[in-house]
């Protein structure tokens, strides 16, 4: 028969077992929320490029479709002030462009490309060929 100090042991024992096991279970459904915060703001970035890219083409087919009525016209337009309209126009295009910007040509870069987002993105980091 066991002594009422051994079983106290073998209750502290198996209460200190109990709350490893949950430590190690909570520890688990954070890892598995960070991990689907991570996917989520991935598919955010990803959605939020392809509406990006959108803008950009239709903005991009708004200027093509004035310059093309202006052209078969005689409007009171000056070749001048369409011109100087049609750049800062298609400047806007490309500085929303996802696929213009200057974080996809270093992906698609040849050459060995180490890039770190750090903690704040939560996107680990990567290393492209």
């Amino acid at each position: 028969m066991q002594s009422p100090r051994e079983l106290q042991q073998l209750k502290r024992k198996a209460q200190l077992e109990e709350d490893r096991r949950n430590r190690q279970l909570h520890i688990g459904r954070e890892e598995q929320e960070r991990q689907q915060q991570i996917e989520q703001a991935r598919i955010d970035r990803l959605l939020g490029d392809a509406e990006s890219l959108r803008q950009a083409t239709n903005i991009r087919a708004y200027v093509a479709a004035v310059q093309a009525i202006v052209a078969n016209e005689t409007a009171s337009i000056s070749a001048e002030k369409m011109a100087g309209w049609s750049e800062r126009a298609l400047a806007q295009a490309d500085r929303i462009d996802p696929v213009r910007s200057p974080v996809l040509s270093i992906l698609l870069t040849k050459k060995t490309t180490q890039i770190k987002c750090g903690a704040k993105c939560g996107v680990p980091a990567i290393r492209l060929r």
